[in-house]
């Protein structure tokens, strides 16, 4: 690693420039890794990178609730802005919300709607030379549980599906985010139903059946109680309310 002596004497930013890269990637087959150690392109990479800040950052966090600020993310971009602006070079952001901006160096974003956003800031150089990373931004909403249900088959509250939940669960996730157990009980305190990871949602008025589906099945009409646990990124919550079934 041509690197490797610089970084041992790095004891705060990473702050060096790569000269004559063009030449060394023509006489060697090297592969560049960026400070946090995902690969990246074997051409330039701008200088100015913060340690394990490789080319931007969503502080405070990657992980934000709506109801806090309304979706805004502030980025901040660690590329050498005279490398990619002024007519040097160019530079633009894939938010994944189907947003593609070229102009704005560095500007907070707006998500309108939850979910698991993969960000890319991709630079270049007039030369050619270019670099991108991508950074997931992860936006939670807070969870509305419906109060009732018809499952009489007209498609209209046929099924208990939660309004916001997120059920994309990484099961190698040491963290177990997003897992989630429902159990719903008669008013007696009969245990009638339990899942663990329950994904019927719903989204932006559509719902979304899982593998796990509440429709009242074998359960007469009445009033039901349920306790809902959740480990979301944001925060973790446990939730209890009642059901009632009308047919």
């Amino acid at each position: 690693n041509i690197f490797e002596n610089e970084l041992k004497k790095q004891q705060g930013d990473i702050h060096f420039t790569m000269r004559n890269m063009k030449s060394i990637l023509e006489a060697d087959d090297m592969t560049l890794v960026n400070f946090e150690g995902t690969l990246t392109e074997s051409r330039y990479v701008p200088a100015n990178k913060k340690k394990n800040q490789f080319l931007f950052s969503a502080p405070p966090a990657y992980v934000t609730m709506l109801s806090e600020n309304g979706g805004v993310v502030n980025f901040i971009n660690y590329a050498d802005q005279s490398v990619v602006t002024g007519g040097n070079g160019s530079f633009y952001w894939d938010f994944d919300d189907g947003t593609i901006d070229s102009v704005n160096f560095a500007e907070p974003h707006t998500f309108t709607t939850w979910g698991d956003y993969n960000v890319t800031l991709h630079v270049e150089s007039n030369s050619g030379c270019s670099s991108e990373i991508t950074h997931t931004i992860v936006i939670e909403s807070d969870l509305i549980f419906p109060n009732v249900i018809t499952p009489n088959g007209d498609g209209i509250n046929d099924v208990w599906a939660i309004e916001n939940l997120n059920t994309n669960i990484n099961p190698e996730d040491p963290d177990g985010y997003r897992n989630n157990r429902l159990m719903i009980y008669d008013r007696w305190g009969k245990k009638v139903y339990d899942a663990k990871n329950y994904d019927t949602y719903a989204k932006d008025g559509t719902v979304y059946p899982g593998e796990h589906i509440f429709d009242g099945s074998g359960l007469s009409d009445g009033v039901y109680y349920y306790s809902f646990h959740y480990k979301g990124k944001a925060k973790t919550i446990t939730f209890n309310g009642s059901i009632t079934i009308v047919r």
